[in-house]
């Protein structure tokens, strides 16, 4: 990473991102979320899209359980995929499913 040199970078105006990731807060963390052009890339090939869409969940708001599983068929439900593709891998997946995936990680 290069060295922070000049000038000011922020995130809704009251957050400072010139922080390294590992220095800015759980909520900035939380706030902030990417979507990757090339999901491929972005998914993780050895867990399921349960997994890979709870992640953010557990951490940021601490859920676990029924709630956790809930909540992931949701947000699945929400990008047009259904329930049954949580237990899923990444490989078992269309680019378009893929996408999908990345998209209600992102929404959270």
């Amino acid at each position: 990473m290069l060295p922070f040199v000049s000038g000011d970078i922020r995130f809704d105006t009251t957050h400072d991102l010139k922080l390294t990731a590992n220095k800015r807060s759980r909520e900035l963390l939380r706030l902030i979320q990417f979507i990757f052009q090339n999901p491929d890339a972005s998914l993780n090939p050895r867990q399921q899209v349960s997994q890979i869409i709870g992640r953010p969940l557990r951490m940021f708001f601490d859920m676990s359980g029924r709630e956790l599983q809930t909540r992931v068929e949701k947000l699945l439900e929400d990008v047009r995929l259904e329930a049954r593709y949580a237990q899923r891998y990444p490989d078992e997946l269309s680019g378009g499913e893929r996408q999908r995936i990345a998209l209600a990680r992102a929404l959270l």
